[in-house]
């Protein structure tokens, strides 16, 4: 079973978010000090604090030091058991996480002046044509579906960008990649895709408060 926690930055004040940035590792903290933008800093302790209540949820002691795969994909070092991936787009920052390799993908949906060339350049011709195709009221929930499938399908292997979105088709060759997506709108204006090989739960929305382990 995947589970999926979602946090919004809105409204984090700054007294949480020194509360937040005093429990970070000294990893996160000092990523977080490199950031320009005090939304950017948010993210940075909400994603570390994100991971933190995952694996407490799931493992009796967990081991907190993050590493990366070849790609830069994180993980928690010396956890073979534990997965999870992240991701953030506008207010919203969420966790995927799990005993299997995971994906995700949150984007907000908006109108985006280039996404013909997007599509025409970066998705398949039966993707480009289910896009096509749909009423243009659906095209631009159409194309987020695609968008988000792609980018949770690539954190799934693990390879980023370094493989290419249009060699494969999240339509056509699901069965082929051995995968399953799950896609929801979120709050009305934001697509979420979920790639694994199990089902998910339902959705925990979580304050952040929350994170801070004072309000559990």
């Amino acid at each position: 079973m995947i589970h999926i926690a979602c946090v919004s930055i809105s409204g984090i004040t700054p007294e949480l978010y020194e509360t937040l940035y005093a429990k970070a590792t000294e990893q996160q903290k000092e990523k977080a000090d490199r950031c320009r933008h005090k939304e950017d800093r948010m993210r940075c302790v909400v994603t570390g604090a994100l991971v933190r209540y995952a694996a407490e949820s799931v493992l009796s002691e967990p081991n907190f030091e993050v590493t990366c795969s070849s790609f830069g994909k994180p993980y928690l070092k010396k956890e073979a058991n534990f997965y999870y991936n992240l991701s953030h787009s506008g207010a919203w920052t969420v966790i995927a996480y799990g005993s299997s390799e995971v994906g995700i993908d949150i984007e907000r949906m908006l109108m985006n002046t280039q996404r013909e060339e997007i599509v025409s350049r970066y998705f398949t011709a039966d993707e480009q044509e289910y896009i096509l195709n749909g009423a243009d009221a659906r095209r631009s929930q159409r194309f987020y579906q695609i968008w988000t499938a792609k980018e949770s399908y690539l954190k799934y292997v693990g390879t980023g960008l370094s493989r290419p979105l249009n060699s494969f088709s999240v339509l056509a060759d699901e069965k082929k990649l051995g995968v399953r997506f799950d896609t929801c709108i979120w709050e009305k204006e934001y697509c979420m895709t979920l790639c694994s090989t199990e089902e998910k739960s339902t959705i925990q929305v979580l304050r952040a408060e929350q994170l801070t382990g004072e309000s559990m």
